[in-house]
This record gives C-alpha cells, structure tokens and sequence, in this order.
C-alpha cells in the first residue's frame, strides 16, 4: 500500500512527496515506461542489488549511466561498479515504486530468458548456473541443498542476495553435474575441486567446495575470469562472516595487519586484500622500511603496503598515515593477532584504527579416506579450555552457518578422525587456513583456536593438529 503524507491540509502521496523532493533538490524526476529501459542498461547494476535496494540502471551514454532510485543517498550502494563503467559517471534520477517495480520485471525476465536459453541449448544446467552468476556480477556463489530443493545465492558487493531457488530433482541434478566437472566424489563429504567454463571466448576458473550441513549440503564456487589471480578470502579458508568483516574493514581507513609465523601466508593474504581494492581510480604504493614507505607516502596513495613492518619508526609512520585516511595493508612476524597489535603499537602508534588478521596453517585431512568421528574426549577438551577456547562461541558459529541444529549441545558433537591411506601423509594432504580478527576491543568473531575447531567439525582438519598448532 503507498505511503501518505500530510502537507498544508493535503494528502500527498509517496510519489508525489518523492517529486516534491526532487524539485527541491534539483534532481530530475522520471517515470519509467517499458520503451524507456534500456536492456543492455539494466546489467550494469547486478539484479539482486537492483530488487533490494529499488535501485536500476536504466539508460547510458557514453559518459554517464542513468540510474533510477528512490533515495538519492542509495547511490552510494553502487559505488563500487563504477570501475567496470568505464569511467562513466552515475547521473541519479527519482522515480516513482512502479517505475522501480516495472524494470525489475523486465531485468528479471531477461534473466531468466537467458538461463533456459542456456538450458535450452544443451549446456549443463552447472555452465548455464556459472554464467547466470557472471551475468549478474556474482563473485561467489553458495548453494544450499535440502530435502526440498536448493537456494542459490549470489555474493555481490559484500552481500548475499537469493538468485534462485530450485526444485528437488534439478537441485541433485545441479549438485551431480557441478561435481563431475570438478572431479570430485558423489559423496558428502568436505571435498575441493576445479573446473573451468567458456564464456563467451572468455574462460572462466571455478573452484568448487563442498562441505556437509545439517540439512544437507553447501556448494561454494568461487569464480576467476582469465586474467585474475583467482584467489580471494574463501579460497585462503575465511569463513564467511570473518571475510565479510575484512571486506568492511578495507573500506574504512586505518591499518590491516597480517600477524603469523612465517609461511602462515601473510603475503598471500596481502596480496589477495590489494586485488581486492586494486582500481583505475586508486593509486596503491609499495615500501619497504621506513625510508620507503616515507617517500611512498609523499605521493598521496590512497592503499600503500609494508611487507614488514617491524621497527618502531615503521609503525609509527603507518599509523599516522592511516590516521589521514591511507588504507594500510602490512604484515608483522607474530603468534597472534592480539600479539601482533601490541607490537604495532610500541608504547606510542595508536591502534583505534587497526586490524589485526592473525593467520596460521592446519593440515588437511585426507578426503581419500572416509573418516569416523567421536566426541571430545576430556584431555583434547581440557587442553582446548587451557588455549582459551570458547566452545560457546564455536558452537554459536556452527548453529549460523546452519552446519548444525540450532537446539544441538555441544557434548553432542562429534569430530572426524585421522585415518591415512596409500595417497597421504598420516592422514593429512594439503594445508588450510586458520584465521582471527582482532582488534584494540578484542577478538572479533573466532580465535585462531576456536577457528581450528570450528573446521575441525567440519572435517577439514582435525583437533589434534588443532592442538599441535596452538
């Protein structure tokens, strides 16, 4: 129902009140009829942040983007296109809810014509689903399976917006097709692979994770053009709340410090967060030392990075870069992210404005081998209590990720055992990620040992090495 608002006895309505507005702000209003969208215009908001923020793209030039809105101060939610624009500008125009309501209809229509004309032409419903997520700028895509079906959501922008929802036989269809391309085993069970897919003489690298829930099952695909590293947070084992809190963090000012042994992949991880604000519009310097980075700063950088930054002078000099609104990404030897912090500190450099990721690497089970799984016993819960671990907030995570029942207790967990076979080493093959966030209030989220554990659970690594390593 439209809203009403009473003016000068008159009853207006919401929008009429949104045209008032634009004359008072000297932005143009307009009414969005079908001839007047664009189709090409549309894709260059993806369509799940279009339908839920009212925002369209609806005309463009070859300067400017027409975008439809109900709120001016929405545009800001699009910011971060403007490098794929071309350069173009974003030109806001106010319009009514139906103008809104009529081009999503028509976006979403395109969309869809285009996934069954994908279908339709023979293509695996898994290649349609890729470039369905690439049509809609999606980075990521998790797929959740049920009893009932499958929810595809896409990651755009930080966020997860739903795309699709599938029945039950075209979700195990799906979830059949995605695996044999990634050469993996029809089983659930925590499982990598990869695949790649042409779109449009473009290949395109999607690395595909599985891993168990309580209701079923969770496919991740994380999608590389040809040309990109094809490494983003998830890939390095972030669990998604600890990504998505990074994210926000690298669009704030102030310093992300990388903390860990060496080869904990504080680098790898340096690099990944420069991909990540890397633009035509942003100038990222590089330093080593604090005589580098003092002339790197005389440049003005919007991002500059210190692969060491130990010393005191270097510290300080990053803090107060990043007091001026420099983005710092720096990487420091430490055991943890608190530890980290407290160096960066060095009695003087304030840290209200820093990040501490503390990083470190686990052995990875064997997916070979199925492996059989026991409760905690009291010396493995004993020496995890002694490390500081919180089983309340591990069992917290695990209930949001929907990777157990919300009324389940923790004695009632179960973990996967070590068991080796003729392709591995005792049990493990391969390294993952364990990661922290913590800064000047504390943890934020999972500690390094409760991140173990909480992978632990999920079969990815087991709670001796998480024992081993804290």
């Amino acid at each position: 129902m439209e809203r009403t608002t009473w003016l000068q006895g008159e009853i207006l309505g919401e929008d009429e009140l949104r045209h008032a507005q634009a004359h008072e702000m000297g932005v143009p209003f307009v009414v969005l009829e079908h001839d007047d969208i664009e189709e090409e215009a549309l894709q260059l908001i993806p369509e799940p942040l279009s339908r839920e923020h009212h925002i369209v793209a609806y005309a463009q030039t070859d300067d400017s983007v027409m975008v439809a809105l109900l709120n001016v101060d929405d545009l800001v939610l699009v910011e971060h296109l403007y490098p794929a624009w071309g350069g173009r500008r974003a030109v806001p125009r106010l319009t009514t809810r139906e103008s809104i309501r009529r081009a999503l209809v028509r976006y979403q229509k395109k969309l869809k014509d285009r996934f069954g004309a994908l279908l339709a032409t023979g293509a695996h419903a898994a290649e349609a689903l890729v470039l369905h997520a690439l049509y809609s700028r999606a980075g990521l895509v998790h797929i959740d399976l049920n009893h009932a079906g499958a929810t595809v959501r896409h990651e755009i922008g930080e966020l997860l917006h739903e795309a699709l929802r599938l029945p039950e036989q075209a979700a195990h269809t799906l979830r059949d097709q995605l695996k044999a391309l990634a050469k993996l085993l029809p089983a659930r069970r925590p499982q990598e692979g990869r695949f790649k897919v042409d779109s449009g003489g473009e290949t395109v690298s999607v690395q595909l994770s599985s891993v168990p829930t309580r209701e079923g099952e969770r496919l991740t695909l994380r999608l590389a053009r040809q040309g990109q590293r094809g490494w983003n947070l998830e890939a390095l084992g972030f669990r998604y709340e600890a990504a998505l809190m990074l994210r926000r963090a690298l669009s704030r000012r102030g310093v992300i410090l990388a903390c860990g042994a060496q080869g904990s992949g504080k680098s790898t991880l340096l690099r990944v967060l420069e991909d990540h604000l890397a633009s035509p519009h942003r100038l990222i310097a590089h330093a080593d030392g604090p005589e580098l980075l003092r002339a790197a700063l005389r440049q003005d950088p919007h991002v500059v990075v210190v692969d060491d930054m130990a010393g005191r002078e270097t510290a300080l000099l990053a803090c107060a870069a990043a007091s001026r609104g420099v983005v710092v990404l720096g990487a420091l030897e430490a055991h943890s992210a608190a530890e980290g912090l407290a160096q960066l500190q060095q009695g003087e450099a304030p840290t209200s404005h820093a990040l501490g990721v503390g990083l470190s690497l686990a052995r990875r089970l064997c997916t070979k081998e199925f492996h059989s799984k026991a409760r905690l016993s009291r010396a493995q819960t004993d020496k995890l209590e002694e490390r500081g671990v919180d089983f309340v907030r591990v069992l917290s995570a695990l209930k949001e990720e929907h990777l157990i029942d919300v009324g389940a207790q923790w004695k009632d967990l179960e973990f996967s055992n070590v068991g080796g076979c003729s392709e591995c080493d005792e049990g493990y093959k391969g390294v993952i990620g364990l990661q922290e966030l913590f800064d000047e209030t504390g943890p934020q989220g999972l500690t390094l040992a409760e991140d173990g554990l909480y992978k632990a659970y999920q079969g990815l690594t087991s709670v001796e090495e998480v024992l081993r390593l804290n």
